[in-house]
């Protein structure tokens, strides 16, 4: 993607993206009711859908269709892109098991960790590898997007083991918090969300 967005307008879109998809394409939708549907006002709606300079603003409506067209025009989210997943535990091997995800947009084409006895006895129709061939089989497989689901003193290895086999993007489920400048990272804490919905609930009874 050429265009520099910000990243609240970025993460708003793929929500629209998301409720689109379930969608007619001819089905119209105000940026009222579609603000209603992503829990996003309509003004912000109208704003993010104009930042490109490629669809006005409309009060009127949008079709569903020419929205889809319009965000794949942006991020080209109809291209399917092959990740790995690093970590077989319980949370890594549910996506390993499960691993064509959004009608076939993201394709799960290997698992690593380093336990290799996990590796010979976990039955997957995914291929399995030991840690240290990381690298070695993201370039191999041309694999764009990585997964780590690895205790929180393993992550920073891992997070370099996928940047030395060319991945641009990581999804990181572990406690860690990653960062590099040379990849986009999503950090996910499952801890930290329900912190934040404390935080969000003032009233909240906490303790006895």
């Amino acid at each position: 993607m050429s265009l520099q967005l910000p990243v609240q307008t970025v993460s708003r879109l793929c929500l629209i993206y998301r409720v689109l998809l379930g969608m007619d394409r001819e089905t119209v939708l105000s940026s009222s009711k579609l603000g209603k549907l992503v829990n996003i006002p309509a003004h912000t709606i109208r704003k993010d859908l104009s930042v490109a300079g490629k669809l006005k603003s409309s009060n009127a409506g949008y079709k569903a269709g020419e929205l889809l067209d319009f965000i794949n025009g942006l991020f080209k989210f109809d291209a399917p892109l092959r990740v790995c997943v690093a970590g077989i535990g319980l949370l890594g091997s549910s996506f390993i098991k499960n691993p064509v995800q959004e009608g076939g947009q993201f394709i799960i084409v290997a698992g690593f960790d380093t336990n290799i006895n996990k590796i010979e006895v976990m039955k997957s129709d995914v291929p399995l590898y030991p840690a240290y061939e990381m690298a070695d089989r993201i370039r191999e497989l041309k694999i764009d997007l990585g997964i780590i689901a690895v205790p929180a003193q393993a992550a920073e290895i891992t997070m370099q083991r996928m940047k030395e086999g060319g991945i641009k993007g990581i999804l990181n489920f572990s406690p860690a918090i990653l960062g590099d400048k040379d990849i986009a990272v999503r950090n996910v804490h499952f801890a930290e969300e329900l912190r934040f919905l404390t935080a969000m609930i003032p009233d909240l009874e906490k303790g006895d």
